[in-house]
């Protein structure tokens, strides 16, 4: 579980470090007038819990698994409440699910507990 864990780690770092750096290149150009989203936001949570997962943390666990579990809420749920399931709500919830599953599951307790 530790490898299927740093993989996680690699791929969400892979998944948001151009996100992130583009937000520091415009705060850095533009100054603190730049008014990061909530995308930008979660990118920046998943940065660090992917970091932290590397190094097998359990606070790095803990901020993949939330914010996997609020990118799945905001790409997937005002589609569902308004009852529109279509293939493109799949692939999200495909996607964010597996993460979901993989960082909830009792091993991947035991792996970061040690």
């Amino acid at each position: 579980m530790d490898i299927v864990l740093r993989i996680i780690g690699i791929i969400w770092i892979l998944l948001t470090a151009v996100d992130v750096w583009g937000l520091i290149r415009r705060i850095f150009y533009h100054g603190l007038s730049v008014h990061p989203g909530l995308n930008n936001l979660l990118d920046i949570l998943l940065l660090a819990g992917a970091v932290g997962l590397l190094l097998l943390k359990e606070w790095g666990r803990w901020l993949v698994l939330i914010g996997c579990i609020a990118h799945l809420i905001l790409k997937v749920g005002a589609p569902l409440l308004h009852q529109r399931f279509s293939p493109s709500i799949l692939t999200p919830l495909v996607f964010y699910g597996i993460f979901i599953v993989l960082l909830s599951v009792p091993q991947a307790r035991a792996a970061t507990k040690k």
